[in-house]
């Protein structure tokens, strides 16, 4: 009958391991073998009428390959093989006692773990390589684009935040263990070298418990993105502009008709994060016959947010900035620039501008080469409150800025 135990010694704890195998061996328990890929931290043992009495001991692996050959000899001094630890131990048991132990010497153990003390220096290069792979999307926006990762962050905290953090401390672990293990490998050849005999190390299960806090954390990443697929957080469709309770501006607001708007979209979204509870963004786009009796297409997209506080504002403004900026570097935005556009876009410039109601102001120029007159965008912070606006209107582009600002100074908090 196999019975499974909860392994109570870490890895490195050379000793540990030893002792731990021969107190279930006096107990009358038998190791199985040794889990692989799927090793909890339970490790399988059957009842066995001659365990008691039988020693265990343990060999670090090296890479010679010559193990067949070994396990012969061994086998002949009385210790047969029983199974390999992850790599880094082969077990031994021996039902002789007057058979020879496998090492009579600290040192000639030292000499073995020597393979064992470079392979983990080697998981030392590998293991942070191996996640900059994975992670190289985030890695390559961390330098191009800084101030973007902490406005996605804040703008969708509900489930970008607690995200990151478990992020952040699975590849803690990632990193750390290989780190822990290295030092305390070499800790232990170190210490056989000088010919001490180093002591059992506290058990502490930390391998169950490293398993345990990996799935818990593997567990929540499952559930956002599960979350994420469902579209729970996705953007909420908002009625029509009569019912916009927000600082907004309207295509009517600033083309001023004579003869009616016909608009060919109209669309407005809602968002919220814990960092940032009130995101809208709408999008309009039509043909207004002015006063003096011309035609005048336009569209005007508008991202309002607000946040907690005036610094999450600000970090979310310099992101809205670099994004932007990167957008023009890369290709447009859809809604703001209309794709079905043939023409080439040219980036003019970006700058900083004064304004009395704004703590920070920047506007954004482009155009299309067969236009006449340059179009903007402009990224604004207020207080707690950041405004992204857009609009293809030439003849005065200051002026849906102006009649913004204006509700915006009414909606400070």
């Amino acid at each position: 009958m196999t019975v499974k135990k909860w392994l109570p010694c870490s890895m490195w704890d050379f000793q540990g391991l030893e002792d731990w195998l021969n107190e279930q061996a006096a107990n009358g328990y038998a190791l199985v073998d040794w889990p692989g890929f799927s090793d909890i931290g339970r490790i399988p043992f059957e009842k066995d009428p001659t365990a008691p009495g039988a020693r265990y001991r343990l060999e670090p692996m090296d890479d010679k390959g010559n193990w067949k050959e070994r396990n012969e000899l061994y086998a002949q001094m009385g210790w047969r093989y029983v199974t390999q630890i992850h790599q880094l131990y082969t077990v031994y048991r021996c039902d002789d006692p007057q058979a020879p132990e496998l090492y009579t010497d600290p040192e000639s153990l030292a000499l073995t773990l020597k393979k064992l003390v470079k392979r983990q220096r080697l998981a030392l290069i590998l293991v942070p390589l191996w996640i900059a792979f994975l992670l190289r999307d985030g890695i390559y926006q961390l330098f191009t684009e800084p101030a973007v990762i902490p406005m996605n962050i804040i703008l969708g905290a509900d489930l970008l935040l607690p995200f990151t953090l478990v992020l952040l401390a699975l590849i803690g672990l990632e990193i750390l263990l290989p780190i822990r293990r290295f030092v305390l490998f070499r800790r232990l050849k170190s210490q056989l070298a000088q010919g001490m005999i180093p002591k059992a190390g506290k058990r502490r299960y930390q391998e169950p418990a490293g398993f345990f806090l990996s799935l818990v954390l593997v567990s929540f990443i499952v559930f956002w993105l599960v979350q994420s697929v469902s579209g729970r957080y996705d953007f909420q469709q908002l009625e029509g502009p009569e019912d916009w309770d927000f600082p907004h501006i309207t295509l009517a607001d600033v083309l001023s008709p004579a003869q009616g708007l016909q608009l060919e979209a109209d669309n407005g979204s809602f968002q919220h994060s814990w960092l940032a509870p009130k995101q809208y963004h709408i999008y309009q786009k039509g043909t207004a016959v002015l006063a003096d009796g011309t035609r005048q297409t336009g569209f005007i997209t508008l991202r309002y947010i607000r946040t907690l506080s005036p610094t999450l504002a600000e970090m979310v403004y310099r992101g809205a900035v670099q994004e932007r900026l990167e957008d023009f570097g890369i290709y447009p935005d859809i809604n703001d620039l209309n794709v079905l556009h043939q023409s080439v876009l040219i980036f003019l410039e970006s700058r900083e501008v004064e304004h009395p109601a704004f703590h920070r102001l920047t506007e954004i120029l482009y155009q299309f080469d067969d236009e006449e007159a340059p179009r903007c965008v402009y990224v604004g912070q207020m207080g707690n409150q950041v405004i992204v606006l857009s609009t293809s209107l030439s003849q005065n582009r200051q002026e849906p800025l102006e009649f913004l600002a204006q509700q915006l100074s009414h909606s400070v908090p």
